[in-house]
């Protein structure tokens, strides 16, 4: 197992390191099986480092998703992991309640919370002091480097 560990070649980043404006993008499933079974990507840029109500555990971020982006990952232009996808604003809520339609409002739960999880596992601090192996440079070598490591999960 100790091969497999060392081929995947991103690192858990460090949320702390994060600034508004960065560009970041996903790696997803959006729609689930509509758009198909190939993963389909997401860019935007860091908004806030806050969510709702500045709550301090998200990322607002900018990057349009749908239902089935939810657990996907985010990554900045190194390749790191800083999150993971977790919810957008209800558009119906905000509609029905206030007459607009929020766009591209979304959120990310911060990398940190994933390596406070990743720090309890047997593995774990070997997990988290893996070296960056994503190369640096043009996004399209980057995701032809992750998408092997993005699967869909689905729950029936």
């Amino acid at each position: 197992t100790n091969t497999f560990k060392q081929s995947i070649p991103f690192v858990v980043s460090d949320a702390n390191t994060i600034k508004v404006g960065e560009e970041v993008f996903t790696l997803g499933f959006p729609l689930g099986d509509i758009m198909g079974t190939k993963s389909r990507l997401s860019s935007g840029k860091i908004n806030s480092l806050y969510g709702l109500q500045d709550d301090p555990r998200l990322f607002q971020i900018s990057n349009p998703l749908q239902p089935g982006n939810s657990g996907g990952p985010l990554f900045n232009s190194k390749g790191e992991l800083i999150g993971l996808v977790v919810s957008s604003l209800n558009a119906k809520y905000f509609y029905e309640n206030i007459g607009i339609i929020p766009q591209n409002v979304n959120f990310a739960i911060k990398s940190t919370y994933l390596q406070n999880l990743i720090s309890m596992m047997p593995e774990g601090d070997e997990i988290l002091k893996r070296k960056n192996m994503v190369k640096q440079g043009r996004m399209e070598e980057q995701i032809e480097q992750l998408n092997p490591f993005v699967v869909q999960i689905k729950v029936y």
